[in-house]
């Protein structure tokens, strides 16, 4: 048996079956083994200066080694841990998505607030101003009556109306025309000419002169005076008057002398 140094307290020795002594004779263990746990040269060590330290036989007892967890399970705990930390992380930005949404709503909800209370506000302005201009309306025609005056304005109003539904005869017009425009400025010789829309171009005289139809092309050389607005649509004609003093022939002249 083979000897360290004996000043060093901790060093051990390997404990080697003797020659010629078999184990197996005193084997009454049931599990198979061999029965001598405690001279089993390949799990013992044997202390020589442990007797020198008050110990005891010197043999110790080797401390039993924990089982070490297979392969499969330590990389299930680590994918279940990493499963564990995505569920939280997608935990996580779920409710800081959520709490973003229900700022958002509460923004839009404060808006639309806002917006519908200054709408219905100005609505009720608008209302009220209806309302108060309908009793305003309402009190004065409850207080005011009319007169008499007004009573015969509005009926003569009416009369005039009905008139004007009647077409005028072609004397009324002619009439019309020669004392509103001529005898006023005292004109002695002249001659008229009017368009009506649907007969065509027309000649009008007044005293001794003659009626005829002139040519649309005599007619523009004439000077304007003046135009009457007349739409046979409102039972009025269309009339324009010319100054023909100076465009008078002799002829015209001759044949009104001998009238």
């Amino acid at each position: 048996m083979s000897t360290t140094n004996t000043n060093n307290l901790f060093s051990y020795e390997k404990y080697t079956k003797p020659e010629g002594y078999d184990y197996d004779e005193c084997d009454d263990s049931s599990d198979g083994s061999d029965g001598n746990d405690y001279l089993d040269n390949e799990s013992f060590t044997v202390n020589k200066n442990y007797k020198n330290n008050g110990g005891g036989s010197g043999i110790s007892k080797p401390k039993k080694k924990q089982p070490s967890q297979p392969l499969q399970e330590q990389e299930q705990q680590q994918q279940e841990q990493e499963q564990q930390q995505q569920q939280q992380q997608q935990q996580q930005q779920q409710q800081q998505q959520q709490q973003q949404q229900q700022q958002q709503q509460t923004l839009e909800t404060s808006e639309n607030l806002t917006t519908t209370t200054e709408k219905s506000s100005k609505t009720n302005k608008k209302q009220n101003k209806h309302e108060e201009l309908n009793e305003t309306i309402e009190e004065t025609n409850k207080t005011k009556k009319l007169t008499k005056s007004e009573v015969q304005s509005i009926i003569d109003d009416e009369i005039e109306n009905k008139k004007k539904e009647r077409l005028p005869s072609s004397e009324e017009v002619y009439n019309r025309i020669l004392y509103d425009h001529l005898l006023k400025d005292k004109m002695d010789d002249f001659t008229i000419f009017y368009e009506d829309r649907f007969d065509g171009l027309k000649k009008a005289a007044f005293k001794s002169f003659e009626f005829g139809v002139v040519p649309l092309h005599r007619i523009k050389k004439f000077s304007y005076l003046n135009t009457i607005v007349w739409d046979r649509t409102e039972r009025i004609y269309d009339f324009s008057i010319f100054d023909c003093i100076n465009n008078n022939n002799n002829e015209n002249n001759e044949n009104n002398e001998n009238i």
